[in-house]
């Protein structure tokens, strides 16, 4: 026993002279390039312009984030605000959820945004339920590529996110060009040079329906033109949805790419956040569409879905336990107000700057859907005002008029900037006269 002992304090001894050489060295961990390396534009920007101290006298207006309920008038329907505090009051999601989310959470999203006509009902390992659809989108991008061997094919203008998640996962960007004078269809003669140019290298197409930042809302024509390019490239597709159905022309006017994917497999993603108002809640969803062959099944893409949905255990469980009673119990009506809402201010806003003396911005196409207006920044007027640039534009306008816009830089798209439209109509009518003050002043 003693000598038992005294080994312990020999080893201790030592492992005390291990420490004291440690501390000698010092701190050192090693931060993850790969940590590092995530960035987030718009949240970066955002994020920086809230420490801003708006000019004395014009309190601050941001028109820069999509976030819906960022001024009073918008937000989840009451139905919602009930589901989901009887399911915290009754203890409906007090444990653990499915990885993949609750039966009942899944079917009904199967139900309500996976139901094809004509199609067979989606399987059950088809639709999973994700912390809102960012998530869903990295676990989109991350099943179909392969690290650097991997390239996806994004839309310019691009949501900024998807780049992120792209770089993430070490898959090369590829951008595909959508155009401003065909209400931001994308370019297919040169989309299908570009997929034939990456061979087997094109891991997926990214495609953003209604779309952010532009507002435009495809037909179903150029969604079916889209899909059947894709299959003849044999290449899947990516659908991010989350403003599904939030068209100006009716929910009628919207159609999800996976009604006309013919043979294209499809992995669409949605969320609460924008059709209901709620993207503080969380809580969004993913449906494989597969191919008649089954190919995403074939090659594991939807086990590999599965494995990943294992790592965060699933989004809020009330959420998830409310979540059929949110969506069979919100009115029709409600998603009527809310589009009529955003496009009598959409249509506010797009004439704002048709009606500007300095002609600054310039409406290429008028909004279709979504919450945003994508206005191009005049370059003769930039040169003339001696700003570099749309980035150069926009710091101004904050630093003299306190109002926030994000430059078309922010979404790979120099010379244009990004207005979000869900302001009540007195704010968005204070923040045009504060920009049309200053683009009036720089035109002199």
């Amino acid at each position: 026993g003693v000598r038992r002992g005294r080994a312990v304090v020999r080893g201790r001894s030592a492992a005390m002279g291990g420490g004291a050489d440690a501390a000698a060295r010092g701190w050192a961990p090693h931060a993850s390039k790969l940590a590092l390396g995530a960035r987030n534009p718009i949240r970066e920007i955002v994020d920086k312009l809230r420490e801003a101290k708006p000019p004395e006298g014009k309190p601050l207006i941001s028109l820069s984030q999509g976030d819906p309920t960022a001024f009073p008038g918008l937000g989840p329907p009451p139905q919602a605000r009930a589901a989901l505090a009887d399911a915290v009051r009754d203890g409906l999601g007090d444990g653990y959820a499915e990885s993949s989310g609750t039966a009942a959470a899944r079917d009904a999203v199967a139900r309500s945004f996976g139901a094809i006509p004509g199609d067979e009902p989606l399987r059950p390992d088809e639709t999973i339920i994700t912390v809102g659809c960012s998530q869903a989108l990295q676990m989109a991008l991350t099943a179909l590529t392969d690290g650097g061997r991997s390239a996806v094919l994004l839309p310019r203008p691009c949501f900024p996110l998807y780049a992120t998640l792209a770089d993430f996962v070490g898959a090369e960007t590829v951008y595909y060009d959508l155009l401003p004078e065909r209400g931001w269809e994308a370019d297919l003669p040169k989309l299908r040079e570009t997929i034939a140019s990456l061979g087997d290298r094109a891991a997926c197409l990214m495609v953003n329906n209604p779309g952010n930042p532009t507002g435009s809302v495809y037909s179903k024509a150029h969604l079916r033109e889209l899909c059947a390019l894709c299959e003849d490239a044999r290449v899947p597709i990516v659908a991010d949805e989350v403003y599904a159905g939030m068209a100006f022309d009716g929910r009628d006017a919207y159609t999800p790419i996976a009604a006309v994917r013919g043979g294209c497999p499809v992995i669409s993603v949605g969320a609460l956040s924008k059709l209901w108002l709620a993207p503080g809640w969380r809580l969004g969803w993913l449906n494989v569409h597969d191919s008649p062959e089954r190919v995403l099944r074939e090659h594991e893409v939807v086990l590999a879905l599965q494995r990943m949905a294992q790592i965060t255990i699933g989004t809020a469980h009330p959420v998830q336990a409310a979540l059929p009673r949110i969506i069979a119990e919100t009115p029709e009506e409600f998603f009527a107000d809310t589009c009529e809402t955003l496009r009598a201010r959409a249509a506010l806003c797009a004439a704002r700057v048709e009606a500007m003396p300095s002609r600054a911005l310039r409406v290429t196409t008028q909004p279709q859907g979504a919450m945003y207006l994508f206005v191009r920044v005049d370059a003769d007027f930039l040169a003339k005002a001696g700003i570099a640039d749309d980035t150069a534009f926009c710091q101004r306008l904050l630093a003299e008029e306190g109002v926030v816009l994000l430059p078309g830089a922010a979404f790979a798209a120099p010379g244009f900037a990004r207005i979000v439209v869900c302001a009540p109509d007195e704010k968005l009518n204070e923040a045009f006269d504060r920009i049309d003050a200053f683009c009036t002043k720089l035109a002199r």
